[in-house]
């Protein structure tokens, strides 16, 4: 069983300055309300950003689903061209 050290920790050392003062806002600081709109226009945007994702994923199958396409009909254009 290992050793637990039980002697008292003591004090906690205080942090620099008194923290029990109120300091003054920053004015180059957001409001809540400015944050908040800024945090809504985020997930507007992420969401217009994964939409177009998904569209450009459905767009790219598309593309490799026509070159598939095109692939068998060069295939098939060059057996019939072969026996010429």
């Amino acid at each position: 069983m290992p050793h637990r050290n039980t002697e008292p920790l003591g004090p906690l050392p205080r942090p620099d300055g008194d923290l029990r003062k109120a300091t003054a806002p920053d004015p180059s600081s957001p409001s809540r309300d400015e944050f908040n709109r800024v945090l809504h226009r985020l997930d507007d945007l992420t969401q217009q950003v994964a939409a177009a994702n998904r569209e450009l994923a459905i767009q790219f199958q598309r593309l490799a689903q026509v070159q598939a396409d095109i692939d068998l009909i060069r295939g098939a254009w060059a057996k019939t061209t072969q026996g010429q």
